[in-house]
């Protein structure tokens, strides 16, 4: 039995040459998905193949079938008004922060967690 050489350095090589053709186009693209998310459901949504499929043509098909999906904004603030959190400001509930107490997480600027 012969090992199969290791798929990850060219999964990961095309799926940065995506990932730059994405930005490259990002100034021509909407900023708004331009995909419904019934057209999606539909592409992505498809059945498993019965047979295993090579991780390039995974990617590939991945990146295809979600054309239209993303959205056209590259930015560091978009990012993180989508995804990322403040620990001071959604950590603790809002009844607790009334009355005074904090949360593991909440601790003041420039005051370090115990």
């Amino acid at each position: 039995m012969t090992q199969q050489p290791d798929p990850t350095p060219a999964v990961l090589a095309r799926a940065l040459r995506h990932a730059v053709r994405f930005l490259r186009d990002l100034d021509r693209a909407p900023v708004a998905a331009a995909a419904t998310v019934a057209g999606l459901r539909a592409r992505l949504g498809r059945a498993f193949p019965e047979r295993e499929t090579d991780a390039l043509t995974v990617t590939d098909e991945l990146v295809a079938d979600s054309e239209g999906g993303h959205d056209g904004s590259a930015g560091g603030r978009f990012f993180g008004w989508v995804i990322g959190r403040s620990p001071q400001r959604h950590s603790a509930p809002t009844g607790s922060r009334r009355r005074g107490t904090r949360t593991r997480g909440s601790a003041p600027a420039g005051r370090p967690r115990r």
